[in-house]
């Protein structure tokens, strides 16, 4: 049975058991990798280019730590996720090419190009079954389990509330594979709760984003766009919000702008931008996340 290595980041924060069932399904033996440590924080820093934002240098790591255990990789081109004119960032659509480049030997890649304006979730895994060899059968039965996953994920999405205190309700918004990554995020969550904080933590059906993003101008990236969207639809919800972004990343910069000056403007709630990389350190995003509830804390007065 062949191996296929599956990095825990970037995509997999979005469509990982998906992509599990999936190859599953066709017969590979699915190895993820681990939860982003300081060895694949630090390999990734040590392979990849400098100019790459912090989450593909973490998404490097991983490749590194799955390369000598798996018969081949699974790296897919992210290009359009949504039926319509929005893309994802440029790194995820360079992104089979970036890991690419930042290794002289690498088993296999398996890539696919995913366009939902040009093809269906389904038809692009049918496409990729069979290009693997695989059996019709055995290809129809892992696209099922797919788009099961699938099903699963576009069903109406709860908020998650992670609940630290009975103290400030904190909103906190960013890419899956920031604020769901702790090791990469600094464990963000976990030292709000520390604080005494409640973190709610968005996530807002399409028809909604769509309702609150209707008087701003059109966002091109899909991801950030829905950012945007999160931040606007808690203005209600919170006490006080944080956007957490790393950098480098150059649609992130552009949508914190977008939110503070068009989105926020007049509202009351204060946000906390807050921009990681791999020189930010502990003990600075802590006394930034203490200055912030204190903040709050005395505007609820």
């Amino acid at each position: 049975m062949r191996t296929i290595g599956l990095p825990r980041g970037l995509y997999h924060y979005y469509d990982g058991p998906l992509w599990e069932a999936f190859f599953s399904e066709l017969g590979f033996e699915v190895l993820v990798s681990q939860p982003t440590n300081r060895s694949v924080f630090e390999r990734g820093l040590r392979i990849a280019y400098s100019e790459l934002c912090l989450p593909v240098k973490v998404f490097i790591g991983h490749v590194a730590s799955l390369a000598e255990r798996v018969d081949c990789l699974f790296i897919p081109r992210l290009i359009r996720v949504e039926q319509g004119e929005r893309f994802t960032c440029p790194k995820f659509i360079g992104l089979p090419d970036l890991v690419k480049a930042s290794f002289s030997r690498l088993p296999p890649i398996v890539s696919v190009s995913i366009d939902l304006k040009k093809r269906s979730m389904s038809r692009l895994l049918g496409d990729l079954g069979r290009r693997l060899g695989v059996k019709r059968g055995r290809v129809q039965r892992a696209t099922r389990a797919a788009c099961e996953q699938l099903g699963e994920r576009m069903k109406s999405p709860g908020d998650r509330e992670e609940d630290g205190g009975n103290g400030l309700r904190i909103g906190v918004v960013g890419h899956p594979y920031i604020v769901g990554d702790r090791y990469l995020s600094m464990d963000l969550v976990g030292h709000l709760h520390r604080l005494g904080a409640r973190v709610l933590i968005p996530e807002v059906e399409d028809a909604v984003i769509d309702n609150i993003l209707r008087p701003l101008a059109e966002i091109s990236w899909s991801y950030e766009r829905r950012l945007v969207g999160e931040l606007g639809w808690l203005s209600h919800d919170v006490d006080g919000a944080i956007l957490a972004l790393s950098f480098g990343c150059g649609p992130g910069s552009v949508i914190a702008e977008i939110a503070q000056r068009e989105l926020l403007s007049g509202r009351r709630y204060p946000l906390l931008t807050l921009v990681l990389d791999e020189n930010t350190s502990a003990t600075a995003l802590i006394t930034r996340l203490e200055s912030f509830c204190d903040m709050v804390r005395m505007q609820k007065r």
